[in-house]
């Protein structure tokens, strides 16, 4: 008959930061293979928390725009901004399209989202790629399921030490995801 419907808690602003303190340092004391992880990581957050896009959406990131906007240096009345391009189909449209969605480079918060862009592409150009799906492999797999365990472990670590941000009764498993918006 009826379905149980459980919405995704929502990321907040702290635990965000909470998320990025923690990736800054995993970030600095990591190897080369383990930053083509961590960069994969933290853009993806960073992309889906501030251009509010629903978990598959961030798998639409191309690579080669990713590229060519991210080298681009766009600013309005002094700020700087960052193009996070969509590749793909949306809605009722016929065939792939360009989605562009900018997002200024620093939030006012304080998150670095151009930051995060620049260590992707530099970890995608140290395996030879400049085209593609940014978070996908070469032939567009997406591992869905890897991002939301590291995700969730990460943010199993804030829990652990923060509980002001996220209180010990929360459920990570079932009251986290990245199937919906981090919003």
């Amino acid at each position: 008959m009826g379905q149980i419907v459980k919405q995704d808690r929502a990321v907040s602003v702290d635990l965000m930061h909470a998320f990025l303190r923690l990736m800054e340092k995993e970030w600095s004391a990591a190897d080369a293979r383990e930053r083509r992880e961590l960069a994969a990581i933290g853009a993806y957050a960073v992309f889906a928390f501030c251009g509010s896009f629903r978990g598959p959406e961030v798998f639409l990131v191309d690579l080669y725009g990713l590229i060519k906007y991210t080298d681009e240096n766009l600013a309005v009345d002094g700020k700087e901004y960052i193009i996070i391009p969509l590749l793909g189909r949306f809605k009722n449209e016929l065939g792939d399209q360009y989605h562009l969605t900018p997002l200024i480079a620093v939030s006012k918060s304080g998150i670095k989202v151009k930051q995060w862009a620049q260590h992707l592409i530099e970890c995608r150009r140290a395996e030879h790629r400049s085209h593609g799906p940014a978070f996908g492999s070469r032939d567009g797999a997406c591992r869905y399921g890897w991002y939301e365990r590291e995700f969730l472990e990460r943010f199993q670590a804030v829990q652990q030490s923060h509980p002001h941000i996220i209180p010990a009764d929360v459920q990570l498993l079932e009251d986290y995801g990245i199937s919906r918006s981090f919003r």
